[in-house]
């Protein structure tokens, strides 16, 4: 038996008890409260063994429901607690990227301040890649590789890239775990994701800031390219 500190009385039982003689009524009930304690206690009353024999049952299930009750409640917390370390983890690398992006702001004067910028710039690309890690829901970890980063951003010239899928990381890793993507359709979730935000970057442009303020590019087949990487991501699917 579980070591509840309470256990429930329904209404029929009640009504049964109201038409038994005082003393097979008190035997039923001390019958149930032994019961809590003691899986082998049942009435002397052979009629009385009888009738606790169908409140045993009520009883058993009610003792497993509390029981899945429990375990329901404790996998939840156990799940929460993961996603908040999850949370904690990827707000660092935010935290670690943004810092890297203020240092790079200054540039070198000299040939050699230069050169050493890019090799600081190819750093920070990589640990902006590395940071977009996703936590998938079978609990194991996945990145774009070097490749399809560089298609995700001919496909979408004006995003910056590898910003907007370390937010799209930090986003899907604080979901419940269990509404986490698969090895199979994460990659529909990033162009979608870079969908989006295209769409909201195109729409704030529209709405404040002129043609001329907006870095022209060499133009690309960017319709094409996402539906590729669309039809690329659904296939896995």
């Amino acid at each position: 038996m579980s070591k509840r500190k309470s256990f429930v009385m329904h209404q029929s039982w009640a009504t049964l008890i109201r038409e038994l003689p005082n003393e097979q009524a008190g035997d039923l009930i001390k019958a149930i409260c032994r019961y809590q304690d003691d899986p082998e206690a049942m009435p002397e009353d052979p009629i009385m063994a009888a009738v606790f024999g169908m409140i045993r049952e009520k009883l058993d299930e009610d003792a497993d429901a509390y029981e899945e009750t429990c375990r329901r409640r404790s996998e939840a917390a156990a799940a929460r607690w993961a996603d908040a370390k999850a949370s904690n983890s990827m707000q660092k690398d935010a935290n670690a990227y943004n810092s890297m992006q203020k240092d790079g702001d200054t540039e070198s004067d000299t040939e050699s301040d230069s050169e050493s910028s890019y090799e600081d710039e190819d750093a920070r690309a990589r640990a902006r890649e590395a940071a977009a890690s996703f936590e998938l829901a079978d609990g194991s970890s996945w990145s774009p590789e070097a490749d399809r980063v560089r298609e995700y951003e001919k496909g979408f010239p004006e995003l910056d890239v590898r910003n907007e899928l370390l937010r799209c990381a930090i986003k899907h890793n604080a979901m419940d775990a269990r509404r986490r993507k698969n090895v199979t359709n994460v990659e529909q979730y990033i162009v979608n994701w870079l969908i989006t935000a295209q769409s909201d970057q195109k729409k704030t442009a529209r709405s404040g800031t002129s043609f001329a303020d907006i870095p022209q590019r060499e133009p690309v087949a960017t319709s094409q390219l996402m539906k590729e990487l669309a039809a690329k991501a659904g296939n896995l699917i």
